[in-house]
């Protein structure tokens, strides 16, 4: 039943991962002893949390990541979700406190540089957001979190750089982003609000047109995607 829910889990069936690994742990004393699965479990709810920004299911997530810490005091990577987990609550301060937690642990973990680059972007401290996600990126050397993480790390950087109008850095960044993972149809969103921003109208227009093609009906921050195609390529 633990390989059936880690199989759900790799395929994005968080609902079914976790019912079954709920299951497992219902088989027998032992299975509650096992760090691993009350982190799958932890992530199973974040994931689902996030997508539905429903704070219950978020303090789910949080509860599971406790477990795995009392079983696993050492561990970043619980430490790296659960922050997470605490800023998707807004609950900024607690997410710090974990986070640091975590890099007092091990300062050169990749994950944890990012989260708390993440933090601070969130917080609105451009330079020392830089500063961490720059260390995370240099870390991602050893290539154990895949090209989709590190986009997603680039991408966060982008929009610090951009908030500080540091426009050559940040489009620098969007590129690279795109480049790992030209399926991230947020990241040609941001991208494409900064090309806006930068009434780089005709560029604008290119990459809003993209999304359009993979979602005609997505929608951010800046409005709808047939919006702002009305607005930049007329």
């Amino acid at each position: 039943m633990f390989a059936q829910g880690v199989l759900a889990y790799n395929n994005n069936d968080y609902v079914r991962a976790y019912d079954l690994l709920q299951e497992y742990q219902k088989l027998n004393d032992l299975n509650k002893l096992d760090p691993r699965v009350w982190y799958l479990k932890g992530n199973c709810a974040f994931e689902l949390g996030r997508k539905s920004n429903r704070s219950e299911i978020l303090e789910m997530a949080i509860s599971n990541y406790y477990e795995a810490l009392i079983l696993d005091s050492m561990s970043v990577k619980v430490r790296c979700y659960m922050a997470l987990a605490f800023e998707q609550l807004g609950k900024i301060d607690n997410a710090f406190a974990v986070a640091f937690e975590g890099y007092k642990i091990n300062p050169n973990n990749a994950f944890i540089n990012y989260v708390l680059g993440k933090l601070y972007n969130v917080s609105e401290k451009r330079e020392i957001a830089i500063k961490y996600l720059t260390v995370a990126i240099s870390l991602h050397e050893d290539k154990k979190y895949g090209y989709a993480s590190l986009a997603k790390w680039y991408l966060e950087r982008a929009v610090a750089y951009e908030m500080k109008e540091d426009l050559q850095n940040s489009e620098a960044d969007y590129i690279k982003c795109l480049k790992l993972n030209d399926t991230d149809i947020d990241a040609w969103y941001h991208y494409g609000c900064f090309l806006s921003w930068c009434k780089r109208n005709n560029d604008a227009c290119t990459v809003f047109k993209i999304i359009q093609g993979i979602n005609e009906n997505y929608t951010d921050y800046a409005g709808s995607i047939k919006e702002l195609i009305k607005i930049s390529c007329n």
